[in-house]
């Protein structure tokens, strides 16, 4: 297991969590800051 820490923009979070699902990544943790 590996954990990645990334500051991604709003508007390119859907984009991320899509290719993150396709690498078969099944837990994410978003927090807005």
């Amino acid at each position: 297991m590996k954990m990645v820490v990334a500051i991604i923009r709003h508007e390119r979070l859907q984009e991320v969590q899509d290719v993150l699902d396709e690498c078969g990544v099944s837990g994410v943790t978003v927090t807005e800051v």
